[in-house]
């Protein structure tokens, strides 16, 4: 796999398959908060193989730490 990043962010994954991986950042395409959504494109036509969905992964120290606070 290659990321394709500047220094603050990743902007798109090369896949083993081909096909290039960007995270999308459009509520039109069912960006909310919690949610992440991929899309994969062929590289040689442009075309949009599919859209990817799913709840963003938690961050174990980032709970950890609300935790805390929310103990206070």
């Amino acid at each position: 796999m290659m990321d394709y990043h500047c220094g603050n962010k990743l902007h798109g994954r090369l896949l083993p398959d081909g096909l290039l991986e960007v995270n999308c950042s459009s509520r039109f395409c069912g960006k909310e908060p919690g949610n992440v959504v991929l899309h994969r494109f062929k590289l040689e036509t442009g075309e949009l193989v599919e859209t990817l969905k799913f709840k963003a992964p938690t961050h174990p120290q980032t709970d950890r730490k609300e935790g805390l606070d929310a103990s206070r």
